[in-house]
This record gives structure tokens, sequence and C-alpha cells, in this order.
């Protein structure tokens, strides 16, 4: 199941203007802000979700595609009840670090609260190395695999959220050995099978909405034949 598994308090508060701040919260995560505010009824509270910081200002990158609504990919907005309110958004989840907070009085650690959302799978393995930059970098890719668990293995948790073949066909190696994931993937191969044309055609996203058959290419559709082979190594 998809569950909240990690939570995480502001590391920095930055105030940018009248009632404006950049909340950091030290990690990056896949999930959303969890907001505790008391403010006049009608007030309106907007959150801005970033990756990355330039200029203490929240940058979202790679949404120009999303024409007409790129704005709203990374955003919650909240319309305050006049009460003392605790709130997260539902049926959504964003890619962030920063979150970009107007609309927000006076507010301390406790106003927000980062919250880490993905597939509750259990580690089965460890690293750890003479050196440290190499076990940071084991770790960001434990952090960025939790990140891109959501019943499939996806691209990012920013924007498309996609199941592309080719990453999964990457990272599927990696996945079975640092995490308990057999069934995720026997369940993600139900899906490829699913998207699979009568003549055998692949498309580049599982599952898809019919997007992607133009796509792709042996890059892609090597997930047909790589994902059960890694299954088999790992489980016989």
């Amino acid at each position: 199941p998809l569950r909240e598994c990690a939570y995480y308090q502001p590391q920095r508060i930055t105030k940018l203007g009248e009632d404006h701040y950049l909340f950091d919260f030290g990690q990056n995560m896949s999930g959303y802000a969890r907001l505790k505010v008391n403010q006049q009824a009608g007030d309106l509270i907007t959150l801005t979700y970033g990756e990355r910081c330039e200029e203490v200002m929240v940058k979202i990158t790679s949404t120009h595609h999303y024409k007409g609504y790129a704005d709203l990919v990374q955003v919650d907005k909240l319309i305050c009840s006049g009460e003392e309110m605790v709130w997260a958004p539902s049926f959504t989840y964003h890619g962030f670090r920063y979150v970009d907070v107007q609309g927000i009085k006076n507010p301390t650690k406790d106003t927000l609260t980062g919250v880490f959302v993905h597939q509750d799978v259990k580690r089965k393995s460890s690293f750890r190395s003479s050196n440290e930059k190499l076990d940071k970098l084991f770790q960001l890719g434990i952090y960025a695999s939790y990140s891109n668990m959501f019943y499939q293995p996806t691209d990012c948790p920013t924007r498309e959220k996609l199941g592309w073949c080719n990453d999964a066909q990457a990272s599927v190696e990696q996945f079975l050995t640092n995490f308990e994931t057999e069934r995720f993937w026997e369940k993600w191969l139900v899906d490829l099978w699913d998207a699979m044309k009568t003549n055998g055609e692949l498309p580049a996203v599982v599952p898809t909405s019919g997007w992607g058959y133009e796509w792709g290419g042996p890059v892609c559709d090597g997930a047909l034949f790589e994902v059960p082979y890694r299954l088999y190594l790992h489980t016989g």
C-alpha cells in the first residue's frame, strides 16, 4: 500500500515577502506538505513545490509541455475556514525539497511538515564503505527509488509520473537487490501484458491511456524480457 512513511520538519524558513515564505526540508522526497493553520475565513494559501532552489526562489522545471496548466502541476491551494485546520491534499503527490508558501502569516517550524509518501516496501540490503561520497550516492539512490514507487516504476514524482519501460528495464536489478519488490514487479508485468496490442506492440509507458506506442523501440520493449529474467535470477 501507499503510506505516509516518514515526516520531516523544515530545516530553514526564509521570508521572501509579505506573508510569503520558503520552507526547506533538507531532503528531496515524494509526497506533500501537511499544513497547520488558523487564519481568517477566505484567506488563500498557495503551496508551490520544487526540487531545486535558486536565489531562494522555487524553480519548477520540465513542465513546459503541460500547456495551459504548467503552473498547477506542483501546486496545492487551501482556502482557510477561520478555524484551526490541519490539512494535506488528497489524491495527489509531488516531488520536492522546497515549498514556496504564499498567504501564510507568521509561520513556525510546526506550520508545515514534509510527508514522504511511497509504497511501503521493506529494504533488504544495506551498504557502507570507507568512502563517504559513495555511501551518500547509494543513499540518494534509495530515496530516488522510494520516490518512484507508486504501483509502477515511475520516471519522476514531479510531472509525468509515468511507468517508462526504459527506466524500469535499467532499474529492475537494483530494485530487487535493495527492496522486497518481487510482487511489485509481478504486478507491473500484468500491466505490461494488458498494454500489449494483439500484434505484440508495446507502448513506451505502462500503464498507458493509449499514448506511447509511437515511442521507445528496443530500449523500452526490452522490459518484456529483462524484468522476468531478473525476477527469475532473484527468486528462481
